[in-house]
């Protein structure tokens, strides 16, 4: 009856410490993956207003439009 007994604790043990790491590894790989994508969403909106930038200087320089004067 003992020998049942601590073979269900090890399994018990067994599963739990799987499960604990799997909830470990599914935390962090959830951190990685939000910190991953603000980074890439950052990147790409630097690139965006680069590039919006960049096609309006070419059209100023097409004279296609004009640069808003500031107002004192």
């Amino acid at each position: 009856m003992n020998e049942v007994a601590q073979w269900l604790g090890y399994g018990v043990m067994a599963c739990a410490g799987t499960a604990l790491l799997a909830l470990v590894l599914f935390v962090l790989s959830y951190i990685c993956v939000r910190s991953v994508n603000k980074w890439i969403k950052a990147m790409l909106y630097a690139y965006d207003l680069n590039t919006l930038r960049k096609t309006m200087r070419q059209l100023e320089a097409e004279g296609k439009v004009r640069r808003k004067e500031a107002q004192p």
